[in-house]
Parts: structure tokens; C-alpha cells; sequence
């Protein structure tokens, strides 16, 4: 994230003092990230928490009372562990789960190698369940096309009915979405 701003005149000591709040409602960063950051802003912040952090812009410097312009530009970059998950592994008792981490609002597609007897269902953060739509695939196996993810952020399972071992590809593409809310407060 960076932050370029314009003083209302020539001269002026007009800048933005930039907060960064986590999902919890902690703040995280403040005015620069990395404290040695040559500008206002944050660089290359790792989000230990999923969900929606919060940047708060505020006016400073001695003539802040007067105003200024400002741009925002923001980048996220997903880590590259929680994009993919890949494995196989046995079904207990006729159902093999299979754990993923994602923000609501990501989309899951992927396969399914082997004995897939049945529908496949989702059970999501927020404890309820869902049929995902599948295609199917070579060997019994199944493809998942592109289907977006609700009811929460955090843990969802991938439930899967079969009756031998399974191998998975899954491929979780976070949600590119930007909200600006500006308050005079």
C-alpha cells in the first residue's frame, strides 16, 4: 500500500498518516511498514489473520486543518501456501475430508482422482453445509468447476464420499475486492 499525497498549496505541511487494522480490530501497522519505509504506507506486511483489514487515512502535519488531495494504491499478494493443496488420503467411514483455509468470497475449483461414489459437500466456518457442483472425471474421479465459497472465513472442509483412497488438487483463488469508505470523522 502506498499513499502519494498534495498539499492545498505550495509550501504547505500536508501528509497522510496511514493505519492498518487486522480482522480482530487490532491495529497492526501505523505510518510506515517497515518502521524504515522511506514513504508512508506498508510494504510487503505479512496478514497473519484471514478476512478484511482495515486502512485508516489521516490528515497530518501542521497545516492538515486546510486539507489536501490523495492517492491510494493498494496490492495484495496471497500466500503461496494457502492458494493450493494438493494430497490424497483414505475416506472414514465411506467419507474422506479434506481441510482447506479460505476467505469467503475465494473461489475453489480442482479434481478428485479415484473411487467417488456420491455428491460432494462443503461444510463451511460457519457450520453449515453445501453441494458443491462436480464434473466427472477419469477413474471415477471428479472435476470441481470454479464455485465460490460462503458462510464465513477460516477452516472449510471438502467432504467427500468414496470407497478407496483419493488423491485432490485444489486450487483456492482469493476474492480481488477493494472497498473504499471515506468518513470526515
Amino acid at each position: 500500500m502506498r499513499v502519494k499525497t498534495r498539499p492545498p498549496a505550495k509550501g504547505a505541511d500536508f501528509a497522510a498518516a496511514v493505519d492498518l487494522y487486522d480482522p480482530a480490530g487490532a491495529k497492526a501497522a501505523t505510518d510506515r511498514w517497515p518502521a524504515d519505509g522511506r514513504r508512508p504506507g506498508v510494504a510487503k506486511f505479512p496478514a497473519a489473520l484471514p478476512g478484511d483489514h482495515w486502512i485508516v487515512l489521516r490528515a497530518a502535519g501542521a497545516d492538515a486543518a486546510a486539507g489536501g488531495s490523495y492517492a491510494l494504491s493498494v496490492k495484495v499478494v496471497p500466500a503461496k501456501a494457502n492458494l493450493r493443496r494438493r494430497g490424497g488420503g483414505d475416506p472414514d467411514g465411506g467419507v474422506a475430508a479434506i481441510p482447506f483455509p479460505a476467505v469467503e468470497g475465494s473461489s475453489l475449483r480442482g479434481t478428485i482422482r479415484g473411487p467417488v461414489i456420491g455428491d460432494l459437500e462443503i461444510l463451511r466456518p460457519d457450520g453449515s453445509t453445501v453441494p458443491v457442483t462436480s464434473l466427472p472425471a477419469g477413474d471415477g474421479g471428479r472435476r470441481i468447476p470454479p464455485f465460490l465459497l460462503e458462510g464465513g472465513t477460516g477452516g472449510f472442509v471438502l467432504r467427500v464420499p468414496a470407497t478407496g483412497p483419493l488423491g485432490f488438487d485444489l486450487k483456492v483463488r482469493p476474492p480481488r475486492r477493494g472497498k473504499i469508505v471515506e468518513s470526515g470523522d
